[in-house]
Formats: structure tokens, C-alpha cells, sequence
């Protein structure tokens, strides 16, 4: 007859045979999920070329490198060529998302500069896709070899940086109009006072959770996970100093600054504020856009 310790014993092993089995199947299970999430969206290439077809943030990319200006902390990285989000990306030599252009505008030429982040610059879709070169092209439709658009948008910027990498860079390409689109997230997600050092928001060796965030199934499983709980998970670093909701009023200022200057240079500013969908959503149906006050 056996011992009460004998089955605890027996208990606690066959429980130590079982766990390892269940990593391995729960690992089988997210690598499923990972190659057909792959398959649907970019097809087999989305599964040969793993490292081309990423969920990876911007900042932890080949494509951006460290800014020596401190008000800006990083750009994107000159004469650069690759996969984001699985879509090409390529830079010119003056580290835009843009085809290259030259620092003096061409005789009778007008300039329209976008400033903007993620959503500006392009995130997943290729050079062309980007809203910006449409708009290019629509313009050469209708007035060829009047006007240019160039994007200064680089991806994670918060609206500071937006305006200090324009004093910086895009005011020497002469622009006539400067179109600054923003949407609710943007306006919110601000820091108090310089961007944090480049490096410190990049991976850590120790940050399970952004490694994990280059794998699809994991970013599809957060999203489940928050659109089914009634709280919002926070953000990252960027939250410091964020009002409880997105509005004008929290950046005002500095762009009526930012607005200012620009006019005593002769140069129109336009901020393009985009609404989410859930908050047209919430309009009712049939609503489009509302006229700003």
C-alpha cells in the first residue's frame, strides 16, 4: 500500500512532466496563429521573408538613427531601403520619406510641407501608397510641374518634435504652406519637456513585452485582450503630462507660436485635425467632417 508521500510525490512529477508540455503546445499554438496571420495578410512572402514582414515599432528599426538635437532625439536615417510593417520603405538623402528632391525650389514652383508621425510618414504601406505622394500626383494632374510636396513626417514624433525638426530642417527647403495633420492620439500623448534620450526608448534587453510585439499573433492577442476589457491599457513612455483627453488646447500654445513665425516668413500654416472612426461613429451616421471653429 502506498504512502501518502509516495503519491505527492507522484503528483508533483507528473505535474513537472506536464508543464513543458504545455509551454511546447501553447508555442506551437502562437506559432500557428503567427504564420496564418502572415499568409492573410502578406502572403508566402510574409512567411519566407520573416524579418521583411514585422510588426516592429519604428523606433526599434534599422530605419531611424539618433538626432544630435536634443528637442528632436531622432530622424530617420538618409539614403535608406527596406520592409516596414512588410511594405517598402526608402528614405532620400535628406532622411524623408520622399522621392529626392533639391534644397532650392525650382523657379515658380510652390512648396507644401506635411509634418505629422507615423500616420504622415506611412506605416505599412509602400512609397507610392503614402498620402502625401497622392497627393502629389493629384496636384501634377491638374497644374504639372507647379507644385511640390515633400513629407518631413517621421514616425513616433509627438508635436514638438514636429515643429523643432521643421526650424531645423524643413525651413531650409523654402516652403510656402505647411500642413500639420494631427488626430486625437497625437494631441494627448505629449512629454513635459525634452523627448526622452533615443536609446532609452528603444528595446531593452529585458523588455519581454516590446520583443514580443514584433510577432502578429502577440499584437493580435493584446488587441482581443484590450477591446474586451472596459479599461484602457496606458501607453508607453509617452504618457507623462497627457490630459485626461485629447484636445487643441493642450498644444495650443506652441503652435500659434510655431504659427507666428511661419507668417512673419510669408508662410501659410494649416493643422489638419483627423478625427478616429469610433468618433464619427458617435455623431451619428452620415457625418463626414465638422468645420473647425
Amino acid at each position: 500500500m502506498s504512502s501518502p508521500t509516495s503519491h505527492s510525490e507522484t503528483a508533483a512529477s507528473n505535474a513537472a512532466h506536464r508543464l513543458p508540455q504545455g509551454l511546447l503546445a501553447t508555442l506551437a499554438l502562437f506559432l500557428l496563429l503567427e504564420v496564418a496571420l502572415r499568409l492573410h495578410h502578406f502572403g508566402l512572402d510574409g512567411v519566407l521573408r520573416p524579418l521583411d514582414f514585422t510588426a516592429t515599432p519604428i523606433l526599434d528599426t534599422a530605419f531611424v538613427t539618433a538626432s544630435a538635437d536634443p528637442q528632436i532625439s531622432w530622424r530617420l536615417r538618409p539614403s535608406f531601403e527596406g520592409h516596414f510593417k512588410g511594405a517598402p520603405l526608402s528614405t532620400n538623402s535628406h532622411g524623408f520619406r520622399d522621392r529626392e528632391i533639391t534644397l532650392e525650389k525650382p523657379p515658380g514652383v510652390s512648396r507644401l510641407a506635411v509634418l505629422g508621425a507615423s500616420m504622415t510618414m506611412g506605416s505599412g504601406v509602400d512609397d507610392d501608397a503614402v498620402y502625401s505622394r497622392r497627393l502629389q500626383s493629384l496636384l501634377d494632374a491638374a497644374a504639372p510641374n507647379r507644385f511640390e510636396v515633400l513629407n518631413f513626417a517621421v514616425g513616433a514624433y509627438k508635436i514638438p518634435q514636429m515643429l523643432a525638426a521643421f526650424e531645423a530642417d524643413g525651413r531650409r527647403f523654402s516652403p510656402d504652406v505647411v500642413l500639420l495633420r494631427l488626430q486625437r492620439n497625437t494631441l494627448h500623448r505629449q512629454f513635459a519637456d525634452l523627448p526622452p534620450d533615443f536609446e532609452s526608448v528603444r528595446i531593452q534587453p529585458t523588455d519581454v513585452r516590446k520583443r514580443l510585439a514584433a510577432f502578429f499573433s502577440y499584437m493580435a492577442i493584446r488587441r482581443l485582450i484590450r477591446d474586451a476589457s472596459a479599461d484602457r491599457l496606458a501607453n508607453d513612455w509617452d504618457t507623462r503630462a497627457r490630459p485626461e483627453t485629447g484636445s487643441m488646447s493642450s498644444v495650443q500654445t506652441p503652435l500659434d507660436r510655431f504659427a507666428e513665425a511661419r507668417a512673419a516668413e510669408g508662410v501659410r500654416v494649416v493643422i489638419l485635425l483627423i478625427p478616429q472612426l469610433r468618433e464619427l461613429a458617435s455623431r451619428g451616421p452620415g457625418v463626414v467632417a465638422e468645420k473647425a471653429p
